[in-house]
């Protein structure tokens, strides 16, 4: 949990000992600019339009915070504000300005954020590994920042494993973020690809996604029931683009490994049989010998 002074502790904030803290500047809509280190990339629209209303009827009620940058002010805390602002059709805003280092304002975005639930586990993270990345924090001072633990932001980071292409097929609102852990034990993004639409078709829970790609892994799970087909994967994922058609996998490894495995568990079994592969340009050719057992014949 966030300590609830972890944005007054960024920020600087005392009423006590700073004389400056209620001075309150009006300033020019169009003299701000984002922050650019803003871990949140989307904004609800309806959201800002609801805020616009009240903006318009109330005024902005907390001013934002921003910093000098040349002619302009970067906004440090605050920018839903001043998009719903904008909306509202305000031309100045109340604001405070401070001086804030590129690492200060990066952690005040991304703390701001996190103790209002705004942001996404995938925008999260991203806010982690950019103060990782771009100011030679580790983890543990990381986890100080934020009020969080160290193994909790081992984890975040984690999913931005996650293949892009893979990725782009999330839909945040309908998987959790162990979903996604999850989907991490596969080898490769064409079978997180097929558990992902296997997900997304039968609305699986966290534990029963696990258990499906248990068993992905081990042979014992072949997925080839009716499903959906798209040219554009993030399309196919969408309900309204869904179509009761056969599965085809792109990537014929998927079938390979599963042969693979059934031959290994027949050899287990004490079988004689014996597996060909032969590589064409346009198919795959896999012969299997297998010698039929006369009934009169013992087994092993």
């Amino acid at each position: 949990m966030l300590a609830k002074d972890s944005i007054s502790k960024l920020l600087g904030f005392s009423r006590e000992n700073d004389p400056v803290y209620d001075q309150v500047m009006d300033l020019d809509i169009d003299k701000l600019v984002p922050n650019p280190f803003q871990p949140r990339k989307y904004f609800d629209t309806v959201q800002l339009d609801e805020l616009a209303r009240s903006i318009k009827e109330l005024g902005v009620i907390q001013p934002i915070l921003v910093r000098t940058c040349g002619e302009f002010y970067e906004i440090v805390a605050g920018e839903r504000r001043f998009r719903a602002s904008q909306r509202a059709g305000l031309n100045h805003i109340p604001a405070v300005v401070r001086e804030f280092t590129d690492r200060e304002l990066a952690e005040v975005a991304l703390v701001e954020n996190l103790q209002r639930a705004d942001l996404s586990y995938f925008e999260e993270a991203e806010g982690y590994r950019r103060l990782i990345e771009e100011f030679s924090l580790t983890q543990e001072e990381v986890a100080v920042r934020v009020g969080k633990s160290q193994p909790t932001i081992a984890n975040k980071l984690r999913i931005l494993k996650l293949d892009p292409g893979v990725r782009e097929n999330i839909v945040v609102d309908l998987l959790t973020e162990r979903h996604i852990r999850a989907l991490l034990k596969l080898n490769t993004p064409e079978e997180q690809l097929v558990i992902l639409k296997e997900v997304y078709e039968r609305e699986l829970t966290v534990r029963q996604t696990e258990v499906l790609i248990e068993d992905f892994l081990s042979g014992r799970a072949f997925v080839t029931e009716e499903t959906v087909q798209s040219d554009t994967p993030s399309e196919a994922l969408q309900p309204e683009k869904r179509q009761s058609i056969k599965r085809v996998f792109r990537d014929m490894r998927i079938y390979i490994n599963t042969i693979k495995s059934a031959v290994a568990t027949i050899e287990e079994a004490g079988l004689p049989i014996k597996m060909t592969q032969v590589d064409f340009d346009d198919y795959v050719e896999v012969t299997i010998q297998l010698p039929r057992i006369k009934k009169d014949e013992p087994q092993n």
